[in-house]
């Protein structure tokens, strides 16, 4: 369609000499189709010429960019008119959406090309709001004649797979029947479809197996002879779609290696998707794509981090800490730099996805931390509830926050005004007790009564890695009797360990069994827990005074390999010294106990250790408005101490530094242990 320059001309002329209601009555005429070329020149000029002003709030101008923008749907329009007069709109001040994507215009000449018109526009309203209006039935039936239609008929076929996938409408079970005669597309129309189908699955569980037949079929005998012909977009596409649903046969590397080579002619939302699905693989299934290809891959992925908007940076970053590509203490500069410089523009799937493999950079947390407590904290609306936001939590609780104390309590202001109206599974109250866990703080009963009520409904069904979690959480924070299920998953050897440790706290069903099959390792060579987790066993065993069990366990491991390195602080020296000033000769630090602590004094002749607490040793209970519970880890210490022989006096830092002088340092000293005695 031929565009009269004479009519260009003049409304450049009318916007140069401001009359803008002339202007627009040229440029979007009341009926017919629109422009873009004349829409743009309006506005553009109009921008360059009037500025914002009260003359955009004109009805006639108001009514013109609806129909221009919003009920074409982007139509007759080029990519660079949309941006551009996006651009000048925004200069105006005038909110209207703008379409992301111009589609050419042209009249419709079929049923199944005016279908995928009304899909493009839909779309391009970045709205669902007309996706109820689509006739499912009529959408299969003219995909279906499309099949066997002319030539050019297969672009419609692709773009209504595509769209329906992009409107979330599943059509994945009309359109199965159909799929082999989809192997008839060119390249860009399969990627299309795959991409489509692949998001038509986006609402299943991640943990279910996405591939059904007619398209695993599709893959399998279509892409190992086509996969040559994909230009970089659409190898993006088809390798985002593989890893969606699921399907990594050989064809997947292949693509993987195709991609890297021709990296530098991909665009960066593209690197994004490659590399995010690499990591999908190698998460999914342990297995990642060759050496040279992850390499390729991270190599694109930091020259094209700058140039990605957030959700791209955000799985980039995720797909490279997938793939064991990015060591957490030791972040590569530009992923820091993309963090810091995007942190107000990631939402909560963002940050989650981010946080996952950084969280032990005190960069990172240093900069999301305070981000997101004052998300949390936004008045007079506080961000919104998603399943997110207790990943997030966790992550953060786990790294070098500046203030852990104001985490804690941003999050149990955030849940105490929310938790009667929002729904979290019992993985996520899972996941905040975790994290209230991990700040050594303890919630108030009604908010941690709640979280538990709603974990237990689904503990026995977590992950072992989930179970454990959260077992160690609930005896952290002292929960002691609390009930807790078995869990219905096979435990590792390890896992075994930490729910044996657990066990000294919480009333864990079927805690017996667990603790046999950790003795019982103890007979097989090669089947003992490693380090951390062989402790917890032998400090659960000497807690439930099962003394020659615990040390069996201990002789199973080389002397000295158990036991706690060493930390003295001052604290502990102040006191001994001060016990040796007192007149108690036989006094000695960082005693090694039950072969596997190291008691911070003891004296001996008295059979008295003696614990220097800090904050880490005990929770903060908002209910008390102070730090006097201990924390779970000690409670268990303590046990196994006195299931030892020895008594346990603990001396705070905070006491101690409030005994004005030595003196008074001296008599705290006397009391306590003349308590103990």
């Amino acid at each position: 369609m031929s565009l009269s320059t004479s009519k260009l001309q003049r409304i450049q002329e009318l916007c140069v000499r401001g009359s803008y209601k002339r202007a627009v009555e040229i440029a979007v005429p009341p009926k017919g189709p629109v422009r873009g070329a004349l829409v743009h020149a309006m506005i553009t000029g109009l921008a360059r010429s009037l500025g914002p002003g009260t003359w955009t709030e004109d009805e006639k101008f108001q009514l013109a960019l609806k129909r221009a923008f919003v009920e074409n749907g982007g139509r007759g329009f080029s990519q660079l008119e949309l941006s551009e007069s996006k651009e000048a709109l925004n200069r105006l001040g005038v909110k209207v959406p703008v379409p992301t994507i111009a589609i050419s215009w042209r009249k419709p000449s079929t049923p199944t090309r005016m279908a995928a018109h009304e899909v493009s526009t839909l779309i391009s309203r970045s709205s669902e709001e007309g996706c109820t209006t689509l006739d499912r039935a009529n959408l299969t039936r003219l995909i279906s004649n499309a099949l066997d239609g002319p030539k050019g008929s297969s672009r419609d076929v692709a773009t209504l797979v595509w769209g329906c996938g992009k409107l979330g409408i599943d059509l994945r079970g009309e359109l199965a029947p159909l799929v082999g005669s989809m192997t008839q597309l060119s390249p860009k129309d399969v990627a299309m479809v795959l991409w489509g189908w692949a998001k038509m699955a986006s609402s299943l569980d991640k943990g279910e197996s996405l591939v059904e037949a007619p398209i695993s079929r599709m893959v399998d005998d279509y892409l190992p002879k086509a996969h040559h012909a994909f230009t970089g977009v659409e190898l993006a596409n088809v390798i985002w779609a593989l890893a969606r649903l699921r399907h990594f046969t050989p064809v997947f590397t292949t693509l993987l290696a195709q991609a890297t080579h021709l990296s530098t002619s991909i665009s960066p939302t593209a690197i994004s998707s490659i590399v995010w699905a690499a990591g999908v693989r190698l998460n999914a299934i342990g297995e990642g794509p060759p050496l040279e290809v992850i390499k390729g891959l991270y190599h694109s992925t930091l020259s094209s981090l700058y140039l990605m908007d957030p959700p791209c940076i955000a799985s980039s970053i995720w797909g490279l800490g997938a793939l064991g590509m990015i060591q957490e203490t030791l972040l590569p500069h530009q992923v820091v730099v993309v963090v810091e410089n995007n942190a107000h523009a990631f939402d909560m799937d963002n940050l989650k996805s981010i946080l996952q493999f950084t969280w032990m950079d005190p960069s990172i947390t240093a900069c999301l931390g305070p981000e997101f407590l004052q998300r949390l904290a936004a008045s007079p609306q506080p961000v919104p509830w998603t399943h997110s936001l207790p990943q997030v939590c966790l992550y953060l609780s786990r790294g070098s926050l500046q203030s852990t104390l104001e985490t804690a309590h941003a999050l149990h202001s955030y849940l105490g005004s929310r938790l009667n109206a929002i729904t979290p599974s019992a993985v996520d109250a899972a996941r905040l007790v975790a994290a209230f866990s991990n700040l050594s703080y303890l919630p108030s009963h009604t908010i941690l009564t709640k979280l538990m009520d709603i974990a237990l409904e689904g503990a026995s069904s977590f992950y072992p890695n989930t179970y454990c979690m959260y077992a160690i959480a609930l005896a952290q924070l002292h929960q002691t009797g609390h009930r807790l299920p078995p869990c219905n998953e096979s435990l590792t050897i390890d896992q075994a360990c930490s729910i044996l440790w657990t066990g000294v706290v919480l009333d864990i069903d079927g805690v017996e069994s667990i603790m046999e099959r950790v003795l019982a390792c103890i007979a097989k060579e090669g089947d003992l827990p490693s380090l951390p987790f062989a402790r917890q066993a032998i400090a659960g065993l000497w807690a439930r005074g099962m003394v020659t069990e615990a040390q069996q366990l201990i002789g199973a491991y080389p002397a000295g390999t158990l036991t706690e390195n060493p930390a003295s602080s001052s604290l502990h020296t102040n006191i001994s010294q001060t016990l040796r000033s007192m007149g108690y000769g036989n006094v000695r630090d960082e005693v090694e106990i039950c072969g596997i602590y190291r008691a911070d004094v003891v004296i001996d002749d008295l059979g008295i250790v003696i614990e220097c607490d800090g904050d880490v040793h005990y929770l903060y209970s908002p209910d008390s408005g102070c730090s006097d519970i201990l924390i779970g880890s000690s409670v268990i210490r303590d046990k196994v101490f006195i299931n030892a022989g020895w008594k346990v006096i603990r001396v705070s830092v905070a006491a101690w530094k409030n005994c004005k002088d030595a003196a008074g340092k001296v008599a705290m000293l006397r009391r306590l242990i003349n308590n103990h005695s």
